[in-house]
C-alpha cells in the first residue's frame, strides 16, 4: 500500500519527480566528472581534465537548483537561476577557449569502436531529451526549472563534442581542426544557452515585480 501511495505521489508531484531525477543526474555528473579528470591525469590528456571540470561545474549548478527548488521566495529562486545561468556562460567560455587550442596544439586520443558507439548513443539520447525538456519549459514561469533544463542541454552539447572525438579516433583519424571547430561552435552554443536562461530569468523577474505593483 505504501508503495502504491509513493508511486501515486511521484506521478502527481512534478517537483518531487524533478528533484529525484536531478539528484540522480547530479550524482552521475560528479562521478563521470571525477572519472574523466582521473583518466585525463592518468593518460596525460588535458581534454579529459577540462571536460571533467566542465561536468563538475554543471553538477554544481544542479546542487544550487536542488537546494532552492522548494523555496517559496520567488526572489531567491530568480537570483539562484541567474547564478546558474552565469555559471553556464562561464563553463561555455572555458570550454570554447580550451577547444580553440586544437587549432594550434592538438591532442591525440584513442577510443575503441565499442566505447565510441556507446558514447554516441548516450550523447544523442541525452541531447534529444534535453532539447525536448527545454522546449517544454520555454513558457514556464519557474526560472529554476528553465535553468535546470539549460544545464542539461549544455551537458548534452559537450557530450556531442566528446562523441565526435571518440568516433574519429576509433577510425584512426586525429582530425584536430575539425574537433576544434566543433568544440568552439558547441562551446559558443553553450554560452548562448546561458544567456537565454539569464534573459528568461530577467523577464520572469520583471513580470513578478509588475504583478506586485498592480
Amino acid at each position: 500500500m505504501a508503495l502504491k501511495d509513493n508511486i501515486k505521489r511521484l506521478k502527481e508531484d512534478k517537483t518531487l519527480r524533478v528533484k529525484i531525477i536531478t539528484w540522480i543526474t547530479l550524482l552521475y555528473n560528479f562521478l563521470w566528472g571525477v572519472f574523466k579528470v582521473f583518466v585525463g591525469i592518468f593518460r596525460a590528456t588535458y581534454f579529459f581534465c577540462v571536460s571533467g571540470g566542465t561536468t563538475l561545474l554543471i553538477g554544481t549548478t544542479k546542487i544550487i537548483f536542488h537546494r532552492h527548488i522548494d523555496s517559496d521566495n520567488e526572489e531567491v529562486k530568480i537570483k539562484k537561476a541567474k547564478i546558474i545561468s552565469v555559471l553556464l556562460m562561464i563553463v561555455g567560455l572555458l570550454f570554447t577557449i580550451y577547444m580553440s587550442k586544437y587549432f594550434f596544439y592538438p591532442d591525440e586520443h584513442a577510443f575503441s569502436m565499442i566505447s565510441s558507439i556507446a558514447l554516441a548513443a548516450f550523447s544523442f539520447g541525452e541531447l534529444g531529451v534535453a532539447i525536448y525538456n527545454i522546449f517544454k519549459e520555454r513558457k514556464s514561469s519557474d526560472p529554476m526549472m528553465f535553468a535546470l533544463r539549460s544545464c542539461n542541454l549544455v551537458s548534452a552539447l559537450f557530450a556531442i563534442v566528446l562523441t565526435q572525438i571518440a568516433l574519429l579516433s576509433s577510425q584512426g583519424q586525429q582530425m584536430a581542426t575539425e574537433n576544434g571547430i566543433s568544440g568552439v561552435v558547441f562551446g559558443a552554443l553553450a554560452i548562448m544557452v546561458g544567456i537565454i536562461s539569464l534573459v528568461v530569468s530577467t523577464k520572469i523577474e520583471k513580470k513578478s515585480k509588475q504583478a506586485k505593483n498592480e
